[in-house]
């Protein structure tokens, strides 16, 4: 077995995109069966999740 190992590394600014870009998937995957189309874009993607609300 391949000796694996893992490192974590602190988020900055240039990795934002790509992490929103995750959390939306994310969130829309686990409530999208419960949620339609409308509801997840008011409760998430017009939420204060967005560059200028998370300062």
């Amino acid at each position: 077995m391949p000796n694996l190992s893992l490192q974590i590394l602190p988020a900055t600014l240039e990795d934002l995109a790509a992490l929103q870009a995750i959390g939306r998937k994310t969130f829309k995957e686990a409530f999208a069966a419960n949620n339609s189309e409308e509801n997840l874009a008011n409760i998430f993607f017009n939420s204060e999740m967005t560059h200028k609300g998370m300062y």
